[in-house]
């Protein structure tokens, strides 16, 4: 299936191989951050997979929280501050980077992707299965993944799974609107 959060063009390109390209960089900051076109969503790889489907239902197991915190945003603004100050040529490709990587505008691009599909598609029940990254341990209990306790990256994680719950079930759109298509 490859990575459903880009062109299906670039599912089966590593994320590096994408950002190294200044046409696909571009062309990734204008899908996550330009307005929502049609164009964008008939390109989207998630997008066409539900087109090709045809499901009934879609049960979403894809841990998208891991997929977006792993980006790893505070190692690359910490990158793009000393690009910045030390007057690097490639400072403006560590923005672009950046952009391409910022966690919220990609989450609502998936969820608008996702909602145009469930839509178009007539899909008439949608189960997410998500995690919250740190087993529910909080910012008590020391986690394993790195020095910094708790990570930062982590934190992120469980940042962007609950929103991504509060982005697709914020009032039960989503429901509603299934039953009462049923009705009519």
């Amino acid at each position: 299936m490859g990575n459903l959060f880009v062109r299906e063009d670039w599912k089966d390109l590593p994320r590096e191989k994408i950002l190294e390209d200044p046409e696909k960089r571009d062309q990734l900051i204008e899908d996550t951050l330009g307005e929502l076109s049609e164009e964008i969503i008939a390109a989207n790889t998630l997008y066409n997979a539900v087109e090709w489907a045809r499901p009934d239902a879609i049960i979403d197991c894809i841990n998208t929280s891991t997929a977006i915190a792993y980006q790893d945003l505070f190692t690359l603004s910490s990158r793009v501050r000393t690009a910045m100050k030390s007057g690097d040529a490639q400072s403006a490709e560590l923005v672009e980077r950046l952009l391409a990587s910022l966690y919220i505008p990609q989450l609502i691009r998936h969820v608008q992707i996702v909602h145009r599909a469930l839509i178009d598609f007539k899909v008439n029940a949608y189960i997410k299965i998500g995690t919250s990254g740190t087993g529910g341990m909080g910012l008590n209990i020391p986690f394993t993944h790195s020095e910094e306790r708790p990570s930062r990256v982590l934190l992120s994680k469980s940042s962007i799974a609950g929103a991504h719950s509060l982005l697709l079930f914020p009032d039960g759109a989503y429901t509603a609107h299934c039953r009462d298509r049923k009705r009519n």
